[in-house]
């Protein structure tokens, strides 16, 4: 009897030492962590332009002015099939009609007036081949300006993801060389924040497109017979930035 209470005795003595050790003698501590911002820069070609086109034709009437800016329109349209453009390219993108006073108002005479009819189509293509041959069209159609081509990424994700991973590995160089002067070394990575800038999401970032200059407006062709000078057109390349924030782990 005095046996089992002896062991008994024992038995709660131990477990009151193990409630009583503290939690660091029980678990192993985090390892500490090192963060670091990386920056990465890619460079991508554009495949993608959108150029608009616009018309604007006079009459003594609204009927004639309009008659005058669909008939232009008309050809333009005509003249941008004919490079093998697709007509889902192509998109009716403003039409107004104003009427305007003509001269300064006389007592007794009736006010003349003359209405403005305009049109503009916008292309949006990946067919920035063509570019070219659509201001050739636009020109010799007799369009009365064009702006463009506004280069762009068909697929931003395309030149983010080459970013990212520049980034992420500028943060890793930032972290190995800061680590080795505080006499440790990276060993893992505990969290990687794509979108460091939006406190509510991790998802990828989205590629910074920018827009090329717009092209200079060319002139008519001059009387028939003259094509048009051809427009070089050259996407050259666009930046396309991403910045993340990694958590690396750290240890001896």
């Amino acid at each position: 009897m005095n046996v089992k209470r002896w062991r008994l005795q024992l038995l709660c003595c131990g477990v009151c030492l193990a409630l009583s050790a503290p939690a660091s003698a029980i678990a192993d501590p985090s390892p500490p962590t090192l963060r670091a911002v990386g920056n990465g820069v890619t460079f991508v070609t554009p495949d993608a332009a959108t150029v608009t086109i616009s018309v604007s034709r006079a009459g003594g009437s609204a009927d004639s002015a309009r008659r005058s800016a669909n008939a232009r329109l008309r050809g333009i349209l005509a003249g941008l099939r004919a490079t093998g453009l697709p007509t889902a390219d192509v998109q009716s993108s403003q039409i107004s009609l104003n009427r305007q006073a003509l001269g300064r108002p006389v007592r007794g005479r009736r006010r003349r007036f003359r209405y403005v009819a305009s049109g503009a189509l916008t292309v949006d293509t990946k067919r920035v081949a063509l570019l070219s041959a659509i201001f050739s069209a636009a020109s010799r159609a007799g369009a009365d300006s064009f702006d463009g081509p506004n280069y762009r990424l068909s697929d931003p994700a395309a030149g983010a993801l080459a970013a990212e991973a520049a980034a992420v590995r500028n943060a890793r160089r930032r972290a190995d060389s800061a680590a080795a002067a505080a006499g440790v070394r990276v060993i893992g990575i505990q969290s990687i924040d794509l979108d460091p800038s939006n406190p509510n999401s991790n998802a990828p970032l989205s590629g910074s497109t920018g827009s090329a200059p717009a092209g200079a407006r060319p002139k008519h062709a001059s009387g028939k017979g003259h094509a048009p000078i051809p427009t070089p057109t050259h996407p050259g390349k666009q930046e396309v930035d991403a910045t993340v924030d990694v958590v690396f782990l750290v240890g001896s």
